[in-house]
């Protein structure tokens, strides 16, 4: 028996152990929590997630109704297929998977309920190629069953400009219950000598981190789109894949680790490296990658409808309609002009600034992240990044963020 298959078949006999079973957040002027996690092993790593995090994340899972109405359900009487991904992402990301099981023991939540939150996006995917859902992943017959994130970007490359915005759009249920952390992790290297690593990102309760936009020490920013792909099958679950994007040191390491993948299903990835200055947009399928390099003197959009792969896909009338207003805006070439894009909700049915009003339900814009690659800094906006463009929450200096 090789190693890698005894850590698997470790991973998965610990995960069923704990399927059934199983701080405070502190006070802060911030409209999202903020903690910071020391640590070496992925386990204590997520543990600690889960303990500081606490009282915000079973308050979410136990308001968050698609959990009880939906997923749970499907979990019943799905196991079969619930058990190959378990083990199919076991098996490719062992760390990732202890660190979701040390969230679960931090929060003491049954770990199976935080594994299907984790999958849920392929679970409404599922569903929705079963029950005819409508284009906004909304069930006809339950006005709760809503798609889980969806997120707008806008790349600049320009004289004045290098870098990128992200609007993170997410269901409203969890608006004020995410938060962001800090994560300084060391470990050995094969070599055996110690390493370390460190990155920020904006995490959703109850679920893997990194699934939204960050940065680490390697000078790496990065954000993610959601895509409606029509096939799905049993592989590396999206939100692992968009927790890879924070480990990665390169543009070329994370086109590396995503061409190396078997996708469930499929997301966009927006990669920044602050010192080459230079983004890239990453389309992830089922059937592979493209890759779009921002350059000079170029703008970009990307929403949550592949642009540029032939792959069959769920119309989004939200993305549709973003993506024609924001190309009928003056082309950007400075992040005020991406943040007056991000901010814009001329169109009141389909805004690119989303509020989860009818017909556009489900979906509320939680934050906007403007990535500065010229001065090496992330802007973070709680109301429109337009009209608040002076005054943002937070200003993280990506140059001093990581230093000790």
């Amino acid at each position: 028996m090789t190693n890698q298959n005894f850590i698997t078949i470790f991973l998965i006999l610990f995960i069923f152990i704990c399927q059934e079973s199983c701080s405070s957040t502190p006070s802060s002027e911030n409209p999202f929590p903020e903690f910071h996690i020391k640590g070496s092993n992925p386990y204590y790593i997520g543990k600690q997630v889960g303990e500081n995090a606490r009282d915000m994340i079973r308050e979410f899972v136990s308001e968050y109704k698609p959990l009880k109405d939906k997923l749970i359900p499907w979990y019943n009487k799905n196991q079969d297929l619930y058990n190959k991904f378990l083990v199919a992402n076991t098996d490719y990301f062992p760390n990732y998977m202890s660190e979701l099981v040390g969230l679960s023991y931090g929060t003491d939540i049954p770990f199976y309920q935080i594994m299907l939150l984790t999958m849920e996006a392929e679970i409404n995917l599922i569903i929705r190629g079963e029950t005819n859902e409508n284009e906004n992943g909304v069930a006809d017959n339950n006005k709760n069953f809503v798609g889980y994130k969806g997120c707008s970007d806008v790349h600049v490359n320009s004289d004045e400009f290098i870098g990128f915005g992200h609007n993170e759009d997410g269901n409203p249920y969890v608006k004020n219950t995410s938060f962001l952390i800090y994560v300084d992790q060391t470990f050995k290297k094969s070599g055996g000598e110690d390493t370390t690593f460190k990155y920020f990102t904006y995490v959703y309760p109850g679920v893997i981190w990194g699934v939204a936009f960050g940065c680490n020490n390697h000078k790496i920013c990065y954000s993610c789109n959601e895509i409606f792909p029509k096939k799905i099958q049993v592989g590396q679950l999206k939100l692992f894949l968009q927790r890879s994007m924070i480990d990665v040191t390169s543009i070329e390491d994370a086109i590396e680790v995503l061409q190396n993948v078997t996708a469930a299903s499929a997301f966009s990835a927006n990669i920044g490296d602050l010192v080459k200055k230079e983004t890239v947009n990453i389309e992830v399928s089922t059937e592979g990658i493209n890759v779009k390099r921002i350059e000079p003197n170029e703008h970009y959009f990307h929403f949550n409808m592949f642009r540029r792969m032939d792959v069959a896909q769920f119309d989004d009338t939200s993305s549709i309609e973003r993506l024609k207003r924001a190309d009928a805006m003056t082309p950007p070439t400075s992040m005020k002009q991406i943040a007056q894009i991000l901010g814009d909700h001329t169109n009141t049915d389909w805004p690119i600034y989303r509020n989860a009003n009818p017909p556009d339900v489900g979906m509320e814009t939680l934050t906007t992240a403007l990535m500065d690659l010229n001065n090496e800094k992330c802007s973070m906006y709680s109301g429109n990044p337009y009209t608040d463009f002076d005054n943002p929450w937070k200003v993280i200096d990506l140059k001093t963020v990581f230093d000790d």
